[in-house]
This record gives C-alpha cells, structure tokens and sequence, in this order.
C-alpha cells in the first residue's frame, strides 16, 4: 500500500471529488489515522477539481516530462526548487495553447462563457484573444 511504503508527511492534502470510494467512512478514517487532510469538491460542482488537474497537467507536460531525473530524489529536488524560486510553468507555451484552445473551440459554436468555463479562464481573456490576431 502507497502509505506504508511512502509514509506521507502529516500536513499532505488529499482532494478528490465526492465519489463514494472516496467518502467511504473507511476510507476517510484511513486518511485520517496517517494525518491526512481531507479535501473534496462542493457537490454538483465539477470546476472546482479541474483547476487542480489543469495544474497537475500543466506540471507533467511542460517540468516533468521534459526533465530526466536520474531518480525519485532528484526528481523531488527539483520540483521543490521550481516551486521554491517561484519558477512559473512555460507560460508562453500555455498561453498559445489556450488561445488555440479559444479559437478552435469558438469556431465549433461554443459561446465565450463556455469556453471560459472548460477552459477555466475569465471571459475577458476569451474575448481578448478572440480579438487579437493570430500569430
């Protein structure tokens, strides 16, 4: 089992969303027992976990999977720094992927308040580069 072999720090968050495996007594007591903050979305509100994933993502794509780590160690060394120096995750790179993102989605008849809610970005940055030309 992950907490046995890992033994978690006490101040680490756990958030999911409000599945029954994950709001099981059994399940939250286990959490609980290793000092486990338990963290779940605000019922029949599925934008409040996709910001977390939406980071994680971003995390994987644009650090993680760019990096060799010769190991686990270093691996966690240097995410820590990342975090640590305030290092903000290829920002342009995201920008021009979102705006891909707004133009594609727009074209296929989605209004802006949509879009801005898939993509969890506020309407003004959709209609700014919905106004802007494409480079």
């Amino acid at each position: 089992m992950a907490l046995a072999r890992r033994r978690p720090q006490p101040e680490l968050v756990h958030h999911s969303d409000r599945g029954v495996q994950y709001a099981s007594r059994d399940y939250t007591q286990l959490l609980h027992d290793h000092g486990i903050r338990i963290s779940m979305s605000r019922p029949a509100n599925p934008w409040h976990n996709a910001a977390c994933e939406s980071f994680i993502k971003t995390l994987k794509y644009e650090e993680v999977y760019r990096t060799e780590y010769r190991d686990l160690a270093e691996a966690r060394a240097g995410l820590a720094q990342a975090r640590q120096n305030g290092k903000r995750l290829g920002r342009p790179l995201t920008a021009a992927l979102q705006a891909d993102q707004v133009r594609k989605l727009y074209g296929a008849g989605l209004s802006k308040a949509g879009i801005a809610r898939r993509l969890i970005i506020g309407r003004t940055s959709v209609r700014r580069i919905l106004a802007s030309k494409r480079t």
